[in-house]
């Protein structure tokens, strides 16, 4: 059975990670002792060592795939369309609690 794709993604960035791992502990050790790092050593923990992107749009497609799975549920269709009449009712009851008004009622008379 073929893999999903959000897991092949999640595999990706764990294996991603564990790779990293090793030499971003090791940089992270010499700044906590205050040690100066090179140029290209901060530029990897910046940047290829930082994979706090990466992981933003893994569990962004991951709560985009719950909410796919949710919104073709019959009770979340229900819901939904009952939330919408509500405010469609809503809606008209404000229009219809509204006081006439003329443009000349904002201007002083003289």
């Amino acid at each position: 059975m073929a893999k999903k794709p959000l897991n092949v993604l999640k595999a990706g960035l764990a294996a991603l990670k564990n790779q990293a791992k090793t030499r971003k502990t090791d940089l992270l050790a010499h700044l906590k002792r205050r040690e100066r790092l090179s140029d290209s050593d901060t530029e990897w923990l910046d940047n290829r060592a930082n994979h706090v992107d990466e992981e933003v749009v893994v569990d962004t497609l991951e709560k985009a795939s719950d909410y796919i799975t949710d919104i073709n549920d019959p009770f979340v269709q229900k819901l939904e369309a009952v939330l919408v009449q509500f405010g469609c009712q809503t809606c008209l009851d404000v229009t219809c609690s509204m006081e006439p008004s003329y443009i000349t009622d904002y201007f002083a008379s003289q």
